[in-house]
Parts: C-alpha cells; sequence; structure tokens
C-alpha cells in the first residue's frame, strides 16, 4: 500500500518537476522500501602476520590444513594406552580424505586394519571463525608442510615451522612478551596419576585395571600420558576463547555504529565495552549473587542470566581498573583468595537483587503452528513437528496360519510388523520376530558367550539374512492408499501437534488431540464434531505456559496456597498413557539428564487429564516484562 501510495504521489510530482527522472525514482524507492546491503565483514587478519588477510576455508590449502588437524589430533585406543596413527596410515588417510573422499569411522577403521579390540576418536574438534581459518595463505603452508612430514598437530607444527619460529602462539598474539612467575611451593603435590605412579605411590597397572570401565572422559586422566594429554586440551581452550573474543570484537563493532564517535564537545569515547566474564564471576561470588546452596553459578536455572545483567550493570570503567591492577599484582587465579570484597554498588544491593530474581519469570517460546481456532492447516513451513516416525508397518490380517502372531496383540492396539536389521536387534525384541524359524535361530543367537551384538554379526554373515520382520502392537496407525485406493503400508504418527482439554458431561476433563499429521494434510476432526456434548476448556501446544496448584504425591492430594507456573514439554493421548509432561518455568538444561539423576531435585510433572482439573490448571503468558496474564477457560 506504500508503495503504491509512493507511486502515485511521485507520478504526480514527476509532472512538474522534470528533475525527478525515473533513475532518481528507483534509486529512492530503494532507499525507502528495501533494506541497504550491509557493509561486508573484514575476516580478519593472520594471528601470526598481522598486516596479511586470513585465508578462505574454501581455499585448497586450508582444506589440507583442516584434515591435517583433524588426523593430528585422531588417537587409537588400545587397552592401556591411547597412540597416534603412523607415518603411513596417516599418509593414506590423508590422501583419501584430500582427494574428496568421505569416510565414516567403519571406513576409517578399516582402512586402518584395526581389530576389535581397538578404537578410534578424534581427542578433540577445531572450532574456527566461520568463513575462514585464523591465518593467511603463507603461515597455513608452512603449518601444512609441517604437518605432511609427520604426524603433528598445528600448534606442534608452529614449532617447527621456520617461517613462524620463535612466535608464542598458545596463549596470545605475536607481540606478547613472557612473564616468568615465581615458584609456588604448594605445586610441589600437584601429581598427575602417572607421575605418582613414577614416584611409587601407586602402582599404575592396577590403577588402569580399575578405571577402564569408567567413560572415556574420566578414564585418560589415569593413563601415563594424562598430563601431555591435559596441556593439549588447555591449549585447545585457550585457542576457543580467542575465538570468542574475536566474536566479540565483531558485535561490538556493530554495535558501536549506533553512536557517534565524539561527544557534543568533540571527545571521542567508546559508548560500548566488553566485560571479560571471569571479571563479572568473580564479583557475582564476592557479592554472593549466585542460586543454590554454595555460591556458585547455577546453569540450571534460567535466572542466571538475570544475575549476569545485574552484575554487569553496576561495574563500571574505575572498578575494572581496580580489578586489572590487582590482577597484574596477584595473579589473575589468585584474585578470588586475595581479593578484598568488592564494596556494594548501595547498601542492601544483594538483597535487593536477590529479591527481584525470586520474582523472576521466565517466558518460553510455544510452538504453536500457523492454525486457526478451527485447526485450519499449517503452512509447509511451520509445522509444529514431524509428520510420522521412521519405518513403515504392515498390517497383520486375520488368516488361520497368523494366530500365534496375532496373540501379540493387547487390549484396544493391532499386531502389526515392521522391518529391522539384525544387527541392531536387542534382548527384548528377538522374541517378537514375527518368523519362527528365524526367532529360535536368534534365541539361540542370543545364548551364546560374547556380546550379543558380535554374535547377531556372525549369525547374519554366515545366514546372509540382513534383516527380519517384528510384531509390535500398536494403535492410531494411518494407512497410505495406491493410485487404485488399495493399502500398501501404515505409518505411526510422531507428534501430537496441540491437545483441546474438554470437559465431559460428568465434569471429568479429558482430551481430543491433534496429531501434526492430520494437522498439515488438513484432515483435523475438530472437537466439537467428536464430541458435541462436551465443554472447551483450553488448548495446549508444547512451550505453553499454565499455572496450576502444586500436587503433594505422598498425600495424593493438592497443596493450596502454593502453585506453579510449569512450561508444557511433552503431549501425550495414547491408551496406556493420557497426560502432559511438565518442568518448571525457571528450569534449564538436560532436563531428561536431570530427571533420571537421582542426587538432582529435579523430576518431571506429568499430570493426567483430570488431575489437571483438580490442580486448578489454567494457561497463563508471561510477557516480555514477566508480567503474568491468565487466558479464560474456553478461549483458544
Amino acid at each position: 500500500m506504500l508503495e503504491n501510495e509512493f507511486d502515485a504521489i511521485w507520478n504526480e510530482q514527476a509532472r512538474h518537476h522534470p528533475e525527478l527522472t525515473d533513475a532518481v525514482r528507483d534509486r529512492l524507492r530503494e532507499t525507502i522500501f528495501y533494506q541497504r546491503p550491509l557493509r561486508p565483514v573484514d575476516p580478519g587478519r593472520c594471528t601470526f602476520f598481522p598486516q596479511k588477510p586470513r585465508l578462505p576455508r574454501w581455499h585448497p590449502a586450508a582444506q589440507a590444513f583442516l584434515i591435517l588437524q583433524q588426523l593430528g589430533h585422531l588417537r587409537i585406543i588400545r587397552e592401556t594406552h591411547e597412540e597416534r596413527l603412523d607415518p603411513d596410515k596417516h599418509r593414506v588417510l590423508f590422501d583419501a580424505l584430500n582427494g574428496g573422499q568421505k569416510m565414516t569411522w567403519t571406513q576409517v577403521r578399516k582402512t586402518l586394519g584395526l581389530t576389535s579390540q581397538d578404537d578410534t576418536a578424534a581427542a578433540e574438534k577445531v572450532r574456527l571463525p566461520d568463513g575462514h581459518l585464523r591465518f593467511c595463505r603463507e603461515a597455513t603452508d608452512a603449518m601444512v608442510a609441517e604437518m605432511r612430514a609427520d604426524v603433528i598437530t598445528y600448534n606442534e607444527a608452529v614449532d617447527r615451522a621456520p617461517l613462524l619460529s620463535g612466535i608464542d602462539f598458545t596463549d596470545s598474539r605475536p607481540e606478547k612478551g613472557v612473564c616468568i612467575l615465581p615458584y609456588d611451593n604448594e605445586l610441589d603435590h600437584m601429581l598427575s596419576p602417572g607421575e605418582a605412579a613414577e614416584l611409587g605411590i601407586f602402582d599404575q597397572e592396577a590403577m588402569i585395571e580399575r578405571t577402564k570401565h569408567l567413560p572415556r572422559n574420566k578414564a585418560w586422566r589415569f593413563l601415563p600420558d594424562a598430563m601431555e594429554v591435559f596441556e593439549e586440551q588447555k591449549s585447545f581452550e585457550d585457542r576457543q576463547l580467542h575465538a570468542t573474543g574475536y566474536l566479540a570484537k565483531v558485535v561490538r563493532g556493530y554495535a558501536e555504529t549506533l553512536f557517534d564517535k565524539q561527544d557534543v564537545d568533540g571527545t571521542e569515547r567508546r559508548h560500548v565495552w566488553m566485560l571479560p566474564g571471569r571479571m563479572t564471576a568473580l564479583l557475582r561470588h564476592r557479592w554472593g549473587l549466585n542460586l543454590g546452596d554454595h555460591n556458585r553459578k547455577n546453569r540450571d536455572d534460567h535466572r542466571h542470566h538475570a544475575i549476569d545483567a545485574a552484575a554487569v550493570g553496576v561495574i563500571d570503567r574505575g572498578m575494572i581498573a581496580r580489578l586489572q591492577k590487582a590482577a597484574k599484582q596477584h595473579g589473575a587465579n589468585a584474585l578470588p583468595r586475595v581479593l578484598p570484597a568488592p564494596p556494594e554498588p548501595f547498601p542492601g544491593f544483594r538483597d535487593v537483587v536477590m529479591d527481584a530474581i525470586r520474582d523472576v519469570r521466565v517466558s518460553h517460546r510455544p510452538r504453536h503452528s500457523s492454525t486457526t481456532a478451527n485447526g485450519s492447516r499449517p503452512s509447509s513451513q511451520n509445522t509444529p513437528g514431524a509428520l510420522q516416525k521412521a519405518g513403515r508397518y504392515g498390517l497383520i490380517r486375520d488368516l488361520p496360519e497368523n494366530q500365534e502372531a496375532l496373540l501379540h496383540a493387547k487390549k484396544g492396539k493391532t499386531a502389526y510388523v515392521k522391518r529391522a536389521n539384525v544387527v541392531d536387534l536387542s534382548a527384548s525384541q528377538i522374541p517378537v520376530v514375527r518368523d519362527l524359524a528365524l526367532r529360535a535361530q536368534l534365541k539361540e543367537v542370543a545364548g551364546k558367550d560374547g556380546t550379543l551384538a558380535t554374535n547377531l554379526a556372525e549369525w547374519s554373515t554366515e545366514t546372509g539374512v540382513k534383516r527380519v520382520r517384528l510384531i509390535e502392537p500398536l494403535s492410531g496407525l494411518r494407512p497410505l492408499h495406491d493410485s487404485s485406493g488399495q493399502v500398501f503400508t501404515h505409518l505411526r504418527r510422531a507428534e501430537i501437534a496441540y491437545l483441546d482439554i474438554l470437559e465431559a458431561p460428568d465434569g471429568k476433563w479429558f482430551a481430543h488431540d491433534v496429531d501434526v499429521w492430520g494437522l498439515y494434510l488438513d484432515t483435523v476432526r475438530d472437537w466439537r464434531t467428536a464430541y458435541p456434548d462436551a465443554k472447551f476448556i483450553m488448548r495446549l501446544y508444547k512451550g505453553d505456559t499454565i499455572q496450576l496448584f502444586d500436587w503433594d504425591k505422598e498425600r495424593k492430594e493438592i497443596v493450596f496456597g502454593a502453585n506453579s507456573i510449569k512450561v508444557v514439554r511433552k503431549l501425550n493421548n495414547s491408551p496406556d498413557n493420557k497426560n502432559v509432561v511438565l518442568f518448571g518455568s525457571n528450569e534449564a538444561g538436560d532436563l531428561e539428564k536431570r530427571h533420571k539423576d537421582p542426587e538432582d531435585d529435579f523430576e518431571w510433572d506429568w499430570p493426567p487429564f483430570n488431575r489437571l482439573k483438580l490442580r486448578r490448571a489454567r494457561r497463563v503468558r508471561i510477557d516480555e516484562l514477566g508480567k503474568v496474564h491468565t487466558i479464560p477457560h474456553g478461549k483458544v
């Protein structure tokens, strides 16, 4: 509409002003109605030679560098130690990968000729700024030459490359100097297990035997080369911090363009400045601005972001200068011990902040599709989940030869078959293999010594059977028809798009679900048609927020006066599972992992539909300011 108005005004004015040419019109139209192209981002300068630009990642030299870097960190894991690739294996893998061949881990193991007792792992993954390396062409060529000559990582190549010799790459910019710190007597007793074993403090082999069952990210600490691995990881973490700092500088550069570079009096001023995370963490700790019992940052609570904001908001340039001076005098690592408690920005600062934090309500974005109130079809770019789960299912018909298979069907469910790879079978799936003869053979295989996966792989190779059919009792599968109208397979729905919570004439709450499949294919059956006598209460999507009374699981009753705001994580409406899965709006982290952790107080809240009524559940919306708005029952 605005463009039409612009054209009408221009056409009228152009009749009276000859200087209003078409070229001027097009340029002005582009400026007003369309985003002007952003200035291209400078990829930055080489770490070693700041006067030279960084090398694009698409460049052949950059590709060779990235491949060699990954191979330099590749390890072969033996029973008691890890080892790098030998030069021959290193060369074979490099030639294959640099020639454009894509290799899976299985292909890598086969190419290296590893046995079943060996394993491979990438010691670390290198993440560089997108689009470019951190080095120029000359520095990259120098490192590639050293990395092709020997099995080393690029920080080792820096030490060997004549072009780069003498440059301190591990922790700083090339022009930084080296500072010698006084020796700390406390380091006498900070030994790795390998170093302690060399002094005869304990038996290395016995320690390895006791710890080999641990996860790999813990077991390596007890190997003889643990300190070497630790130093490599420490160097990697430092490089990651440098990359993060680079991104922060880019953001600051963009933000600075929003302000004038000079004040009214002509004084140059920086309006945007960066704070290191260690500084905010130090002040947050010294002021006691942490949730939990141990005055440590709790990343399992979304409100830690608000605490960070409160700490950053009161840090001024004077405080930064004092902390930097103290860091130079005592060392950054010693600051938490020797730095006096900094004065609070104002009296009662901590109490004010923590009182505000306790009242914070975290807003979550619900996964709503672009549907209308009656559930019309969403756009193809806005489906609220997967249409169906992987795999196709065949219906077991009621025939004399299928009676044994039909016995697996449960109440309210129908027996289907699906195909599965033999090598992926679990012990619980073998009793439901469709073919009775194959089922008997697989039971014998499962009873042999050794791992089930190894035995299944050997049996599959001997018999040539790669896949088997499994019987699975299910409900709610959707048939697919061919061009003649015949059903040729069934698909299992993946996710529920939303639940309509309804009230039956007897007062009980129940749900009418609409899955993503039906929503997208426009085959939704409205709740009014399905349950004409029911009363609509509310519609729930994933990510919706509801307020309800807490539930006492021991007494099995609601706790009056104690209500919570919770977020919908999952919607269930199967014959065996009719509930919604909820979690507290402030909870963060890996919630599934936290639920399974016996030492974590977090657990899912999954009330059945009618218990939602007992707990006075109602939908709410939390706005950007944290205010809670109630959505009345009966409103979509």
